[in-house]
């Protein structure tokens, strides 16, 4: 497995991290803002997380005010591509 990890190029947390989410079956899901990692982690069996996604749930069961799951959004905008935060703003919004 480590060779395969190797091949995708990740950095040495996130082949820590899909190991450990590999060998641990109490993980409900494991949650990433890169999209790399979210697709390595899905490719390995394993149950990913987008953040975007995250914050929508934790808003929807009310974890987070509507208000506080924008702000932070907006505030992980700049590490994510163009698309992604605005869709989730919308999700919150009702307008989707």
């Amino acid at each position: 497995m480590e060779e395969i990890l190797e091949c995708y190029g990740l950095q040495e947390g996130d082949k820590s991290l899909v190991r450990l989410a590999m060998q641990d079956q109490d993980i409900e899901s494991t949650v990433t803002d890169d999209r790399l990692l979210f697709v390595v982690l899905h490719r390995c069996g394993c149950k990913p997380m987008f953040l975007p996604d995250f914050i929508e749930k934790a808003v929807v069961k009310e974890i987070f005010s509507a208000t506080d799951g924008k702000k932070l959004l907006l505030a992980i905008k700049p590490r994510l591509a163009s698309g992604f935060v605005e869709h989730s703003l919308r999700h919150i919004e009702g307008v989707i």
